[in-house]
């Protein structure tokens, strides 16, 4: 098992209106562990 995260600094906490795990990714034949995390601000 693998923990997907990502860090935000208290200065964009703000700014932060969602994030996730892109999971549809480990489904992938012959995938490693791992899964894009992303993460979406306002600007």
């Amino acid at each position: 098992m693998s923990v997907d995260f990502l860090l935000l600094s208290p200065d964009l906490n703000s700014r932060l209106v969602a994030a996730g795990v892109d999971r549809e990714f480990r489904g992938w034949e012959k995938t490693i562990d791992y899964a894009p995390v992303w993460v979406e601000l306002d600007i």
